[in-house]
Order: C-alpha cells, then sequence, then structure tokens
C-alpha cells in the first residue's frame, strides 16, 4: 500500500479526486476504493484541530508492488 498526502486549507480550498488508481507491472489498472479517500487534520497539528483550518487530502493506493506506479488526478477550487 502506498499513501499521497496532499496539503489544502478548509473553507479557503476545495480538493476533487478525479481519478486515483494503482498501475500494476502487467498494465491492470486498480482504482482506489472511495472509503480509502479521506480528510485529516495534519498530524504535526494534531493538538491544534480545532482552531486551524490546515487539512490534508489521504488517498490510499491499493496493491502497490515493485514495479507499480500511483497515479492521480485532482484539481484545486479556490
Amino acid at each position: 500500500m502506498a499513501r499521497a498526502v496532499l496539503p489544502f486549507r478548509l473553507g479557503e480550498e476545495r480538493l476533487h479526486v478525479v481519478r486515483a488508481r494503482t498501475l500494476l507491472p502487467n498494465g491492470e489498472a486498480v482504482p482506489v476504493r472511495a472509503d480509502a479517500i479521506f480528510v485529516q487534520t495534519p498530524q504535526d497539528r494534531a493538538d491544534d484541530a480545532l482552531f486551524t483550518d490546515r487539512a490534508e487530502l489521504v488517498m490510499l493506493f491499493p496493491r502497490v508492488e515493485v514495479g507499480a506506479a500511483v497515479e492521480y488526478v485532482v484539481t484545486r477550487e479556490e
């Protein structure tokens, strides 16, 4: 499993996941499940969770192996 973390500011920006998948060496594309995409408070700021507008979009990519690639397309709306 691999993960991608994209920081953004709540209230100022919105991120939209257009596509997220793992590309296996044999050419198979394995999509990231909807429940493997979520927003969290940055771990270095967890104590300030109620007082910050910083957030992270996290995507967990399945079946990552040697020779695989992860691909994602995310749009940022300000």
